[in-house]
């Protein structure tokens, strides 16, 4: 039987923000750094989640935007926000991949895993944000882990 922790209620938002280099080692550097700041702030058991989730949106701005790459992380009330923010302005595009594809799966991880997720143009670049919460297809009543 799975037990579901309910996530904190927290009124006064936190948010840390992660510069990362445009090098394949930022994805990993990225998968620390959120499992480090959900733990600190209460949000462990969605670390599993969002850690894949940041380290596919690092992916494509490592892949395919060049330049410095922003995480951006925040937890209000009982929801985590992740963005990576990136010097490309051109949105991602989901799209499905053959069976033997190592790659193009990413987007549709972030869309199955997060209660939300969405593109913003900002600047010269955009961000790519998910969020975790309440809502999240693990925690609903006749889930998998329900």
């Amino acid at each position: 039987m799975t037990t579901i922790t309910p996530l904190p209620r927290r009124s006064t938002p936190v948010e840390t923000s992660h510069t990362l280099p445009p090098i394949p080692a930022s994805v990993r550097e990225a998968r620390l750094i959120v499992a480090r700041e959900l733990a600190v702030n209460g949000f462990a058991a969605h670390s599993d989640d969002a850690e894949l989730l940041a380290s596919e949106l690092v992916t494509n701005a490592v892949s395919y935007a060049g330049g410095e790459i922003v995480l951006v992380l925040s937890f209000r009330d009982d929801t985590v926000h992740c963005e990576v923010r990136d010097s490309s302005p051109v949105a991602p595009v989901q799209r499905r991949s053959p069976d033997d594809d190592e790659h193009g799966r990413g987007l549709f991880l972030v869309q199955t895993l997060a209660r939300s997720w969405g593109t913003r143009v900002q600047g010269t670049g955009k961000a790519v944000w998910f969020e975790l919460g309440p809502a999240s297809w693990c925690e609903q009543p006749g889930s998998l882990a329900a």
